[in-house]
């Protein structure tokens, strides 16, 4: 919790917090093969009144034993807000040497500046079309987020 200022005194809690934060997780092979259909939920939401501002994305394929082939042409990797139909918050991570690589493979997409913020909504991973499907595919993709909770409105 930050201390805010309201009316000329301080200790007004607020959820907000204007300082870096930052989450690690793994989307598991099992969900990486079907990050069309299911989406991953990355960042959850803030709560009323609050959106979330991504700073740095940073995914990496951790390679296993066997590539996704099944990654193709508009296969790439998006970071929305909230689905689908979400607005995306970063570059989209290009299939080809990423979702296809046979080596441990880094992503740094760069933050799009120009979003729409959304409010109380989960930053969200997902393929944009099709699926990595290849049955041989078996390596997670680990994520590192840095992102602020800010209020919706002033």
């Amino acid at each position: 919790m930050s201390l805010i200022k309201t009316d000329g005194v301080f200790g007004t809690t607020c959820p907000a917090d204007t300082h870096e934060n930052t989450v690690r997780g793994t989307i598991t092979a099992a969900k990486v093969k079907t990050l069309n259909a299911t989406l991953v939920e990355l960042v959850p939401a803030p709560g009323t009144g609050f959106y979330l501002k991504p700073t740095r994305i940073h995914y990496m394929l951790d390679f296993a034993s066997a590539a996704y082939d099944g990654a193709a042409a508009g296969e790439d990797l998006a970071t929305k807000y909230t689905d689908t139909s979400g607005a995306k918050v970063c570059a989209d991570v290009d299939h080809d040497g990423f979702g296809n690589a046979a080596a441990d493979a880094h992503a740094f997409p760069d933050i799009v500046t120009s979003v729409t913020p959304v409010e109380n909504a989960a930053l969200v991973a997902e393929i944009l079309s099709g699926e990595w499907y290849a049955a041989a595919g078996d390596s997670p993709i680990v994520y590192e987020i840095d992102y602020q909770i800010l209020p919706y409105t002033w």
